[in-house]
């Protein structure tokens, strides 16, 4: 009889691995093909496994026992010889020592389930015979021991789940389907109603008042429902024990395997796919979906208090959001978990043969913890899982064993993984401790800082004290690196509350040529991988199965010093180039540090700073920080800033500092040359000289006429001896000095200024007088003969004709000079005309016209003209010389009125000088005003020798003019004094009406009597009381209302106090 159908009794499982296309392949291929349907037919019930893949070497392996497998060699046998290897290795007889795992299994039920509470007390174990065990848990300093505590029969089948509920005090357990809930101290309960065959529930982790559980059962062949219960706290004799909330539809036939809370929601795992349902809409989407050929197993682990689950993709695990999104990076497991779980930050992977550890936050491997006892689970073998809500145990079942881990606190950790010089990590630790609130984060940050100063990671470093406050380290902490720079403030190091892991800081030199001998001692070394994530120490365990999690290394990943650095490469092998380094990474820390609350001798640690960025050359930081408030001390960094000639720098910090005679000693200087600035890269200096913009000197002459500008820093005195310097240094920014110094002495500037420069008297004299307001008249009667002079300069010599010179600027004006002189000329007389037409006229006129009479400088003579009231000479001035007429007529309009046209009259008949007369003008005058004069002082100004032909017609629409008015004014009087006599007329008649009221009289509106009531009547004869009348119109007091209209007719009200019989005139 053949083996393919007389299978050895001992043999559990064949399963078949082979390529689908190697020829290595071939013979297992033909063999399948050959014998699988004999052996099935023969064999019903035993399991044959095939699995294909690419690449993959042909073999079968024989399963005797739980990890008892004998794996079998088939690659490049033809199929007889795959008969004849397989007939001696599973033939009848066969037989293989049995495990420790199964001895016993046939007498004892197994681990089914497991759970915990929150503070990791007290552990729950569910059996495949429908028992529920409690063990207490004892933590002692080096073992855990574990107690049973109480047992309860749950039901006849295994438990399959176990949710341990703080909140309400009582257990939630899932035994053939139905739903219990049992009192956490005494085991007794109740059964939930609710649907059968349920077949998984989880429990809300949330702080809500009362926690929800949701559980998920079939309820047909493609279709599942969820059921959110709301459990009330104990197990009550009397009433239920929870309350159902909500249940949604799934239209999936599968079971559902696994579910997890995320926020409101939940993730719900079957055997092909994971979806996000949201219980209160029952709405629900796939997140992900598995291949129906060969699905791998599916898990679902909540991470508690964060929101998350992690999500099994056979080799995979997704961390998603309470969105479904992923959260983090995959974590890659080296094979499939049979569990997962989640503590904190960190989550435990249970493959068959150990638990990883990995960090969510960063995705990386963290740890390796073998099974004790060297324990490895079976093929096939589902693992249990579970966790307390609050982190403080992991608990990891096989069939009869159970494996207890503990959390290291993350500060243990980090402390650890500083002694093991694994910085990077210990870092990251930190970071995650900073985010929860944790105070010895900043300790673990400056301790870290401390270890990478000495072993000259200066960036690394400096990064890490940044990371923290300067609560546990201050930054004169650093000061003994720099004894020279930071003497005065040795004593003012406060000495840090660290871990004491770090040797006391030396001077920066000694460090470094200590540390390039190889002098540093095991507390200040760090190998060359310290600075790579995923490096961990050795795992620390205890005989009772009890074994700390996050600070350990597992198999075949050791924590071993490794050597080389990748940041001591050729350049930083020189003292110098560290040192370099050394200083560019402390200043860059020191700048941004003192912006911080709670830094102590702010002193000493802006002057250290302010001496490092010198000793750099990085002169635009350097200026930067001197420049703005700070606390260094002149005395203390002056000497450096000579040493380094940052000269620039130093009389910013004099500036500062209140040494301003100082500062501006040092600009001059620089601005002259009599020092130097020393070289930069950057810095006001060199941008300056960079934009072509003139180097120091620019730089200087800039910043001190800015510090000239500002009369708190710069006394008047000052300021007045700096002028005459920076009149030949930079006339320019001398005007903004004048003009930003609002209480600075009047007549000393100017006469400083008219000794040395015109323009700059006219713009000082303009803003006095224009923008300052200044209401002296000497200050407005100099500014316009400065204008006066400067006009007449750029004017034509007196002995050349204007028009002469007019013709020349026309022909110079085709280059840029011509066209700028006619152009400056233009706007020096528009503002002497502003000037001279400012009202009230604060100038000496006298002087002005004696000074302007002489030249051509008509307009403003016009202008004068006009102040004095000698509206004739401005008028011949436009007329005749001008030959403006219009103008004239303009300003007879404005000014002077119909005496200013006469008079303008008068020039044009009289020109004088043996001028003809302009009678055509005239004309034109008398035709456009003749109205608004009298024709009789028109006759009497016409010259006697005047042709009246040409001025015949203007004198007869004159004459009809004026007959016009007359006439009009008596029919406009006329008509007033008819429409007067008419008022008069209508307002008589009213007045001469009466109304008579009596007792019976009564109001027309509310019928009351009026007897001795307030009352009006109307014209119609309308009488009502006064609160009738309120009503109509309430805006308009009874004894002031008129104009009011009833039925369409004017009404007029009149008031009284009425008696028995009154008359009283309306």
């Amino acid at each position: 009889m053949s083996w393919r159908t007389t299978i050895g009794k001992n043999l559990q499982e064949l399963r078949f691995q082979f390529c689908q296309t190697s020829e290595g392949s071939k013979g297992v291929r033909e063999f399948i093909f050959a014998h699988y349907q004999e052996m099935k037919k023969a064999n019903p019930r035993f399991p044959f496994l095939i699995r294909e893949c690419e690449r993959l070497p042909a073999r079968a392996i024989a399963r005797f026992d739980f990890g008892k497998e004998i794996p079998i060699p088939l690659d490049g046998l033809d199929k007889d010889a795959v008969d004849k290897r397989l007939a001696e290795v599973v033939g009848w007889g066969t037989v293989m020592p049995r495990s420790t795992e199964s001895e016993g299994s046939f007498r004892t039920s197994l681990i089914s389930t497991i759970a915990v509470d929150n503070a990791g007390e007290r552990m729950y174990l569910g059996l495949t015979d429908g028992q529920l065990e409690e063990h207490r848990v004892h933590t002692l300093e080096q073992e855990v021991r574990v107690s049973l505590g109480a047992r309860k029969h749950v039901g006849k089948k295994a438990v399959t789940a176990i949710v341990h509920i703080e909140a309400a005090k009582q257990l939630a357990t899932l035994c053939d389907g139905v739903l219990q809930l049992l009192d956490q101290e005494t085991l007794e309960g109740k059964h939930v109603p609710g649907p059968k065959g349920l077949t998984a529930i989880a429990l809300e982790s949330g702080q809500a008042r009362r926690p929800r559980l949701a559980a998920a059962a079939r309820t047909g062949k493609r279709s599942a429902a969820v059921v959110v219960y709301e459990i009330f706290p104990g197990v009550a004799a009397l009433g239920p024990a929870a309350r159902c909330v909500s249940q949604a539809e799934l239209a999936e036939p599968l079971s559902v395997k696994g579910m997890a809370w995320l926020g409101g929601r939940l993730v719900v795992a079957t055997s092909l796919r994971y979806m996000l349902l949201d219980p209160a809409s029952g709405a629900y989407v796939q997140l992900f979906a598995l291949p129906e050929e060969a699905p791998p197993p599916t898990l679902v682990q909540a991470i508690p208090g964060a929101d998350l689950a992690v999500l099994l993709m056979d080799q995979a695990g997704i961390v998603v959001d309470a969105q479904g999104r992923p959260a983090t990076s995959a974590l890659t497991f080296p094979d499939t978990p049979l569990a997962l779980a989640a503590a904190g930050i960190y989550v435990l992977a249970a493959c068959a043969d150990a638990v990883h550890v990995y960090d969510r936050t960063a995705a990386a491997w963290v740890q390796t913890l073998p099974y004790l006892g060297n324990a490895r689970a079976a093929p096939g073998q589902q693992l249990a899982s579970a966790q307390g809500a609050r982190g403080a145990c992991v608990l990891i079942a096989g069939f009869r064993r159970v494996w207890l881990y503990r959390p290291v606190a993350l500060e243990e950790q980090a402390r650890e993984l500083l002694r093991a010089r694994q910085y990077s990590a210990a870092l990251a630790l930190a970071d995650v401790g900073a985010a929860a609130g944790g105070a010895w984060a900043p300790i673990a940050f400056a301790e870290g800082a401390f270890l990478l100063l000495h072993e000259l990671h200066f960036q690394e470093a400096m990064d890490a004290l940044r990371r923290c406050s300067p609560t546990p380290v201050q930054p004169a902490a650093l000061f003994p690196l720099f004894p020279g720079a930071a003497a005065p403030w040795a004593t003012a190091a406060p000495a840090p509350h660290l871990w004491g892991l770090h040797a006391p800081l030396p001077e920066l030199r000694s460090l470094i040529s200590r540390r390039r001998g190889g002098g540093g001692n095991r507390a200040a070394a760090v190998h060359g991988s310290g600075l790579r994530n995923g490096e961990a120490a050795e795992p620390v365990g205890d005989a009772a199965a009890a074994v700390r999690i996050g600070a350990g290394g597992g198999a075949g990943r050791g924590a071993g010093p490794a050597s080389g650095n990748g940041l001591a490469d050729a350049d930083m092998a020189r003292e110098g180039g560290a040192e370099a380094e050394a200083k560019r990474c402390i200043a860059e820390y020191l700048l941004e540090v003192r912006e911080r609350p709670g830094v102590e001798a702010l002193d000493g640690v802006d002057a250290l700073a302010a001496t490092l960025l010198a000793e750099q050359g990085a002169a635009g930081r350097l200026e930067g920080l001197l420049a703005a408030p700070n606390a260094a001390p002149l005395a203390a960094v002056a000497c450096a800033l000579r040493r380094c000639g940052r000269w620039h720098a130093l009389a910013l910090l004099s500036a500062r500092r209140g040494d301003v005679e100082g500062a501006l000693r040092l600009w001059q200087d620089l601005a002259s040359g009599a020092i130097k600035e020393a070289p930069a890269q950057s810095g006001a200096v060199a941008e300056a000289a960079a934009g072509g913009g003139g180097g120091a000197a620019a730089v200087a002459v800039a910043h001190a006429a800015a510090l000239l500008a500002d009369e708190a820093a710069v006394a008047d005195a000052l300021a007045l001896r700096c002028l005459d310097w920076l009149l030949d240094a930079a006339p320019d920014r001398t005007l903004g000095v004048l003009t930003a110094r609002q209480r600075l002495p009047v007549e000393p500037a100017l006469a400083l200024l008219r000794r040395r420069s015109e323009p700059l008297l006219r713009s000082y004299l303009e803003h006095l007088v224009l923008d300052r307001g200044d209401p002296d008249a000497a200050l407005h009667t100099e500014l316009a003969l400065a204008l006066v002079v400067a006009a007449l300069r750029l004017m034509p010599p007196p002995n050349v004709s204007m028009l002469a010179w007019q013709r020349a600027c026309a022909a110079r004006e085709r280059d840029a000079a011509g066209g700028a002189a006619a152009e400056e000329l233009r706007g020096l007389r528009g503002r002497l005309c502003a000037l001279l037409a400012r009202e009230p006229a604060r100038y000496d006129l006298g002087r002005l016209l004696a000074a302007v009479a002489p030249t051509e400088l008509w307009d403003e003579q016009v202008v004068l003209h006009q102040k004095l009231g000698d509206h004739g000479a401005a008028l011949r001035v436009l007329a005749l010389v001008l030959g403006d007429i219009r103008a004239a007529e303009a300003y007879c309009t404005r000014w002077a009125g119909g005496e200013g046209h006469l008079a303008l009259l008068d020039a044009l008949l009289r020109p004088g000088d043996g001028r003809p007369p302009l009678y055509a003008e005239a004309c034109h005058l008398l035709a456009a005003q003749g109205a608004h004069l009298d024709p009789r002082r028109v006759l009497d100004a016409l010259a006697p020798d005047m042709p009246l032909a040409l001025a015949a017609g203007t004198l007869a629409a004159m004459t009809r003019t004026a007959l016009h008015r007359r006439r009009a004014g008596t029919l406009s009087r006329a008509l007033h004094r008819a429409c007067h006599l008419s008022a008069a007329a209508e307002r008589a008649e009213l007045m001469s009406r009466r109304v008579v009221v009596t007792e019976e009289r009564a109001c027309r509106l509310c019928h009351a009597r009026i007897g001795t009531k307030m009352s009006a009547v109307f014209p119609n004869g309308l009488l009502v009381c006064y609160k009738c009348l309120r009503k109509g119109d309430p805006h308009i007091p009874g004894w002031l209302a008129s104009n009011l209209k009833t039925s369409g007719e004017d009404m007029h009200m009149s008031c009284w106090r009425a008696s028995t019989r009154v008359t009283s005139p309306y």
